[in-house]
């Protein structure tokens, strides 16, 4: 008869330790990378993956239910892995599903509003994921799921890989075609000779 302690799980220095170096890390790298020029494919992948187990990490810190026992040790390591590939595999959804759909050239013509769009639908998806995987309430899920997209959106922000259209605009090609490449200035003093030439009579002959 005698009733069960609950086991008070506490943040350690060494979790704290190893989750700060890995985020100041991160941001060296992302500093690094904006100044080498554009970020190959491969960084991009490294650093979804990267972000994934310190952000879930942090994230189930705080919004798992006080009142059950925590996942710890290798039971939690296990469920990190396990959520880490699906999280990086979330931004597959979000650069290649509006390409096919709105038949885009690259993620960076990406319109706002679409991006916002794809940004809530990996959210709900991340957020089933860690429910599940770290036995969460949805609203602990969210959090999970959204302080990683955050984290891994400052990290692309500040290496300067860019997820959509600032402006709101897609290039055209075929408005990039009707530009002259010659500039008036640079004509031959023989083209407005040519040009009156080419000009219809009044009685709609050309001569």
């Amino acid at each position: 008869m005698k009733p069960i302690k609950r086991t008070e799980t506490r943040v350690t220095r060494r979790g704290v330790i190893v989750t700060t170096v890995t985020i100041l890390a991160m941001l060296v790298a992302a500093v690094v990378l904006r100044s080498l020029g554009p970020v190959p494919w491969w960084a991009v992948v490294v650093g979804a993956l990267v972000v994934a187990p310190p952000a879930i990490w942090a994230a189930y810190a705080f919004s798992r239910d006080s009142e059950l026992a925590p996942l710890v040790g290798a039971e939690l390591r296990n469920r990190l892995l396990i959520l880490t590939p699906i999280f990086a595999c979330l931004w597959l959804l979000y650069a290649f599903v509006p390409v096919y759909v709105l038949d885009l050239n690259t993620t960076s013509e990406m319109p706002l509003f679409m991006a916002g769009v794809m940004l809530v639908v990996i959210l709900l998806i991340g957020a089933f994921a860690a429910t599940n995987a770290l036995e969460l309430e949805f609203s602990g899920g969210l959090v999970v799921s959204g302080l990683y997209i955050v984290s891994a959106l400052i990290l692309a922000l500040i290496a300067g890989v860019q997820l959509a259209s600032m402006d709101g605009k897609r290039k055209s090609p075929e408005r990039e075609l009707l530009l002259d490449p010659q500039p008036a200035a640079m004509h031959m003093p023989g083209d407005a000779e040519k040009t009156r030439q080419l000009q219809p009579l009044s009685g709609g002959s050309v001569r």
